[in-house]
């Protein structure tokens, strides 16, 4: 009987120490025995060099410890979008604006998504979105509005 107890103690314990430990540290994941905190800056330079299927693994491993940031999963699509892999993207971007209705990077890449698979009326949809959010002369609405009228 003891045993027992002590054991399930023993585990909870273990569990709050690791959830203390994510929160002090941020995002952490064991990786072949390694400890890699995964940033999005530095993600942002792998897309930056075109290392798309490097940036995808780890958005993959951002997202599911910090499920709640748009920006991972915003990222993440443009990624997958890059690839050509339009599903994934869709839901990636979808995501995003889940979380974040007014995401302004997640209404434009979903609308150049849109562009690229020749949905132009959901992409304009999205460029109206993108006029109620920030206007006509934010960067995502003049790129969208751009990518739009280059596809008729």
């Amino acid at each position: 009987p003891y045993g027992r107890g002590i054991r399930m103690y023993r585990r909870r314990l273990a569990g709050v120490i690791l959830a203390a430990g994510l929160v002090l540290s941020g995002p952490v994941f064991a990786i072949g025995g390694n400890q890699e905190a995964v940033q999005l800056t530095d993600v942002q330079a792998m897309i930056g060099r075109g290392e798309y299927s490097n940036a995808v693994i780890k958005l993959k491993m951002y997202t599911e410890t910090s499920p709640f940031d748009p920006d991972g999963y915003n990222w993440l699509g443009y990624s997958y979008r890059q690839m050509g892999d339009f599903d994934n993207a869709k839901r990636a971007y979808e995501r995003a604006l889940r979380l974040d209705p007014a995401h302004k990077g997640a209404h434009e890449y979903l609308g150049e998504l849109y562009v690229q698979t020749g949905q132009l009326d959901k992409a304009n949809r999205l460029l109206a979105k993108l006029q109620q959010l920030c206007g006509v002369e934010c960067a995502e609405y003049k790129q969208l509005e751009k990518s739009i009228a280059a596809k008729r």
